[in-house]
């Protein structure tokens, strides 16, 4: 499997080439570079990554919050860290 991301001017290019297939997709017109990169990560793991479950040990999360510095920051629901500051 190869991966290929190319930056385009209204958001990034993902090419996946597996042998005999291509599979290309755009990200584009999200709200910001931080959701379209997400997104992007989101579509990466989804299409290629390990197969998870909800019944798994382990599962792989994409996730967008607020900096820790940020007035809307809340702590971690996942971690616990920071809850309540």
């Amino acid at each position: 499997m190869k991966f290929e991301i190319k930056s385009a001017t209204n958001g990034c290019i993902l090419k996946c080439t597996d042998d005999d297939s291509e599979y290309v997709y755009q990200f584009q017109g999200l709200s910001s570079d931080v959701e379209a990169f997400a997104d992007f990560l989101r579509e990466l793991t989804d299409a290629h990554g390990p197969q998870d479950g909800r019944y798994e040990e382990l599962r792989i999360h994409i996730l967008v919050r607020p900096g820790d510095k940020h007035p809307d920051f809340n702590g971690c629901p996942e971690c616990g860290e920071h809850m309540g500051v």
